[in-house]
């Protein structure tokens, strides 16, 4: 039987998944009046909310998108199925006009209506989440974390954090008199020992909070400031890969300050890592001094050399050398250590007594991981 072209059924792959790009997103489009921007402009890279009104056909897709489309959908259509659509509903906006003028329409992604209380939910779908919880806190068969406790302990990004505060703020300023929650569902892999990788729900409430004072912080910095707000953001911005913009280079530096502001899982695994290295130059300290002289294999295979290893260790004249090869000798010149025996061959082939142009000496040095 003919085999088919990998190629052939590589492009209908492919547009099987431009596809599932098209199906996920939907008849999700949000819609702006004239001028306004949306919360997500005032946290990442001011001239994308320029760009998306002046290049409307330029659309980022990809898995990582059509996930988070995906993980939105479904989220609402299971509370339809539970509850009934009056329930809930999908990009609830919460408008805001700035002392400057500037119009902001949040799209909140899940508005729920209970009898005295509307819990908005932001969902989130990322790779991988980083935690510090103790060992076993996840269960084999558990699917959602929302133990305050552990969330404390998970980290989440910055900007999601911040976009949070600027729902619940405008959510109160909107629906005066009503009692609002704001969460973030966010669905993730993380490290669960003694499980290995596991895919859960994680369900952070937002308690922090935002006057209109840093609101109004927040779009002073959108106008004045057109930088990209993280470092990371050129890299995958659409519009640079489109060339409708050159990018800018962020160099963000890290501060005591910074770290202090560090999420604490994150200060946690800071510390951690710190502790680990310099137990580890501990180690390592004991085990010069215990194999002296020795030298071990470990590991599966061909495995691992640690210990005192013996090398040879040459120190040429480079003039010398560069003289009887017939070159002249550069101030930066460098003779490879990986191809030293080579070059003993090829002088010893000229006649070259090697003791006029290198010395040579045997000596044990420490080699660990």
């Amino acid at each position: 039987m003919r085999s088919a072209s990998i190629l052939a059924v590589a492009k209908v792959v492919e547009a099987i998944i431009r596809e599932i790009f098209r199906i996920t997103e939907g008849d999700r489009k949000l819609e702006y009046s004239e001028g306004a921007i949306g919360v997500t402009g005032l946290i990442y890279c001011p001239l994308k909310a320029e760009f998306r009104e002046k290049y409307p056909e330029i659309k980022s897709e990809g898995p990582e998108i059509s996930d988070g489309f995906m993980h939105e959908k479904l989220v609402h259509q299971a509370i339809c199925n539970l509850f009934g659509e009056k329930f809930s509903t999908k990009e609830y906006v919460l408008p805001y006009e700035s002392v400057s003028g500037l119009k902001i329409e949040c799209h909140t992604d899940i508005a729920m209506f209970g009898r005295k209380m509307i819990v908005f939910l932001e969902c989130k779908d990322t790779k991988m989440t980083y935690h510090n919880m103790p060992y076993n806190s996840i269960k084999e068969g558990q699917v959602l974390v929302w133990d305050p406790a552990l969330v404390e302990r998970i980290d989440f990004s910055e900007a999601y954090i911040l976009q949070s505060k600027m729902q619940k703020f405008l959510a109160e300023r909107n629906l005066p008199g009503q009692e609002i929650d704001h969460f973030i569902l966010q669905k993730t892999m993380m490290k669960c020992p003694p499980f290995g990788l596991k895919k859960l729900y994680v369900l952070r409430q937002t308690t922090e909070s935002m006057t209109q004072e840093e609101f109004e912080g927040q779009i002073q910095t959108f106008l004045v400031d057109k930088r990209p707000r993280y470092g990371w953001e050129c890299d995958y911005c659409q519009y640079r890969k489109s060339e409708k913009c050159q990018g800018q280079e962020l160099i963000e530096r890290i501060t005591a300050t910074d770290i202090a502001e560090l999420a604490p899982p994150v200060q946690d695994a800071l510390q951690d890592y710190l502790k680990t290295f310099e137990s580890l130059k501990d180690k390592e300290d004991y085990l010069k001094r215990a194999l002296k002289g020795k030298v071990l294999r470990i590991g599966k295979g061909r495995g691992k050399e640690i210990g005192w290893v013996n090398k040879t260790i040459r120190t040429w004249d480079k003039r010398k050398v560069m003289q009887i090869l017939n070159d002249q000798t550069p101030e930066y010149f460098q003779i490879d250590w990986r191809n030293q025996d080579e070059l003993e061959l090829l002088l010893s082939s000229k006649g070259v007594d090697l003791s006029t142009v290198r010395t040579s000496e045997k000596k044990s040095e420490w080699k660990g991981l």
